[in-house]
Protein backbone atom coordinates (compact mmCIF):
# COMPACT_ATOMS: atom_id res chain seq x y z
CA UNK A 1 0.00 0.00 0.00
CA UNK A 2 1.38 3.17 -0.61
CA UNK A 3 1.51 5.66 1.40
CA UNK A 4 2.99 9.62 0.43
CA UNK A 5 3.08 13.02 1.72
CA UNK A 6 4.10 15.72 -0.08
CA UNK A 7 3.46 19.33 -0.14
CA UNK A 8 3.60 22.03 -2.65
CA UNK A 9 3.62 25.95 -3.04
CA UNK A 10 2.42 28.22 -5.20
CA UNK A 11 3.71 31.64 -5.38
CA UNK A 12 1.20 32.85 -2.10
CA UNK A 13 -0.03 29.29 -0.65
CA UNK A 14 0.97 25.75 -0.08
CA UNK A 15 -0.86 22.91 -0.82
CA UNK A 16 -0.41 19.20 1.04
CA UNK A 17 -1.44 16.20 -0.52
CA UNK A 18 -1.69 12.62 1.17
CA UNK A 19 -2.03 9.22 -0.89
CA UNK A 20 -3.31 6.43 1.01
CA UNK A 21 -3.74 3.73 -1.78
CA UNK A 22 -5.35 5.05 -4.28
CA UNK A 23 -7.34 7.53 -2.37
CA UNK A 24 -5.65 11.17 -2.58
CA UNK A 25 -6.42 13.95 -0.11
CA UNK A 26 -5.05 17.44 -0.77
CA UNK A 27 -5.30 20.07 1.68
CA UNK A 28 -5.68 24.02 0.56
CA UNK A 29 -3.85 26.74 2.48
CA UNK A 30 -1.10 24.93 4.29
CA UNK A 31 0.39 27.11 6.39
CA UNK A 32 4.90 26.27 5.78
CA UNK A 33 7.28 28.10 7.68
CA UNK A 34 10.60 28.85 6.26
CA UNK A 35 13.69 29.81 7.70
CA UNK A 36 15.09 33.21 6.99
CA UNK A 37 19.19 32.13 6.59
CA UNK A 38 19.26 28.68 4.91
CA UNK A 39 15.43 28.57 3.41
CA UNK A 40 14.42 25.12 4.78
CA UNK A 41 10.44 24.84 4.55
CA UNK A 42 8.73 22.93 7.21
CA UNK A 43 5.46 22.35 9.39
CA UNK A 44 4.89 23.19 12.91
CA UNK A 45 3.22 20.90 15.46
CA UNK A 46 0.03 22.85 15.57
CA UNK A 47 -0.18 22.49 11.70
CA UNK A 48 0.48 18.49 11.49
CA UNK A 49 -2.23 18.00 14.33
CA UNK A 50 -4.60 20.20 12.35
CA UNK A 51 -3.42 18.18 9.37
CA UNK A 52 -3.77 14.79 12.13
CA UNK A 53 -7.32 16.44 12.64
CA UNK A 54 -8.29 16.49 9.24
CA UNK A 55 -7.34 13.24 8.07
CA UNK A 56 -9.72 11.71 10.93
CA UNK A 57 -12.38 14.02 9.79
CA UNK A 58 -12.04 13.57 6.10
CA UNK A 59 -15.64 12.46 5.45
CA UNK A 60 -17.04 15.55 6.65
CA UNK A 61 -14.39 17.94 6.65
CA UNK A 62 -14.04 17.73 3.04
CA UNK A 63 -15.69 17.95 -0.63
CA UNK A 64 -15.11 16.20 -3.68
CA UNK A 65 -13.85 17.48 -6.81
CA UNK A 66 -13.00 16.03 -9.77
CA UNK A 67 -9.30 15.98 -10.55
CA UNK A 68 -7.86 15.65 -14.57
CA UNK A 69 -4.82 12.82 -13.86
CA UNK A 70 -2.44 12.62 -16.56
CA UNK A 71 0.60 9.86 -16.75
CA UNK A 72 3.95 10.43 -17.85
CA UNK A 73 5.03 8.01 -20.54
CA UNK A 74 9.00 7.89 -20.57
CA UNK A 75 10.89 7.78 -23.48
CA UNK A 76 14.00 6.14 -24.35
CA UNK A 77 16.66 8.86 -24.02
CA UNK A 78 19.60 8.23 -26.34
CA UNK A 79 23.14 10.16 -26.05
Amino acid sequence: MRKLWSYWRSSSASNAQLWKGTTLLVIEKVPVVSCPHCGASYLTAKTLHEIARIKLHRRSMTKRRSVAVAEFVSTQETG
